[in-house]
């Protein structure tokens, strides 16, 4: 039994049988309960969430092969975009951690993922010791690597918020790339991207309303004001030439006090001659052919109202 306690970098990632014993945990103990094996020399401690983000990331990086990189959301989320956390869409099943491999090295092991190009020196850097690849290379990956067009925009949405990169830098990523595998998705991805997102729902309630309702690109949380100066509030997306508003109702709208404030917003919008149409997680899931439905609807109200019933404008700078 552990008498003795360990230092607090012992107990998050993992660790060598070498490093472990630098810090007095003996050969022994390694096969009891308080270690679990994750790879051919690799140990957590047991008492870690193996399922959490940080844990898995900081297990990956313990069994790269040499000259490799985390990348993809893993690499995004160590370089801050916590919203990418690794998680289906069903926000509960982890998916693997994707490295980029060089060609002919070996690393199949559970919970990793390879991607398998070329890797140059400063594609490459340290973060909290673990080696990634920087912004730009992460988000081509992220665009070219996620399940569909939808996950693609999710991730080069949420690198744009760091502001560690820019659209151009990234268009000419993509360019320098031509003939990648699935660099048509990274193309397609960066030009519905658009960083003024603040979370990852409303990346996805962009992606319904232009690429399956077939509505005109939105503005993104943009200040709108009565004629007479009065906020109305920032629309998650809206169409300046039809005055349609589309809202996403996440968790932080369930309360009481919020969702009484929400009621009130979408009236002074409403009077103010713009049409709004709200969504929820359910309506970009299993319900997501009636939020195309009600979407066209919604803009066919607004294109249908008359001018003299506007009384709503923009102000203000232009975000970037």
């Amino acid at each position: 039994m552990r008498l003795r306690p360990l230092p607090d970098h012992v107990l998050v990632g993992a660790h060598s049988r070498l490093a472990l014993a630098e810090v007095g945990v003996r050969h022994g103990e390694l096969a009891g309960p308080l270690w679990r094996r994750v790879g051919r020399d690799a140990y957590a401690w047991a008492g870690t969430d193996p399922d959490a983000c940080r844990q898995r990331v900081l297990e990956a990086a313990e069994q790269l092969p040499s000259g490799c990189a985390i990348t993809g959301w893993a690499a995004a989320w160590l370089l801050g975009a916590r919203d990418l956390d690794g998680l289906g869409r069903d926000g509960s099943t982890p998916q693997p951690v994707p490295l980029v491999v060089l060609p002919g090295a070996r690393a199949r092991r559970a919970g990793l993922t390879t991607i398998r190009s070329a890797l140059a020196d400063e594609e490459v850097q340290l973060v909290e010791g673990v080696p990634v690849t920087r912004p730009a290379r992460t988000c081509f990956e992220l665009m070219r690597s996620r399940a569909g067009l939808e996950d693609a925009v999710v991730g080069v949405d949420a690198m744009l918020r760091l502001d560690l990169l820019s659209e151009d830098l990234l268009h000419r990523e993509v360019r320098r790339r031509r003939g990648w595998k699935r660099v048509v998705q990274a193309r397609q991805a960066l030009t519905l991207a658009d960083g003024r997102a603040r979370s990852a729902p409303e990346s996805r309630l962009r992606v319904v309303w232009i690429v399956e309702a077939g509505l005109p690109r939105p503005l993104v949380n943009r200040a709108v004001y009565r004629t007479d100066g009065f906020p109305l509030g920032e629309p998650d997306l809206l169409d300046e030439e039809s005055g349609l508003a589309g809202e996403y109702d996440g968790s932080g709208h369930r309360g009481l006090e919020r969702h009484t404030h929400d009621n009130q917003r979408e009236e002074w919008m409403e009077h103010a001659g713009l049409v709004v149409t709200r969504a929820t997680s359910i309506d970009l899931g299993p319900r997501r052919r009636g939020l195309v439905g009600r979407l066209r609807a919604a803009h066919a109200r607004a294109m249908a109202r008359d001018a003299s019933t506007r009384r709503w404008r923009l102000e203000g700078l232009p975000w970037r």
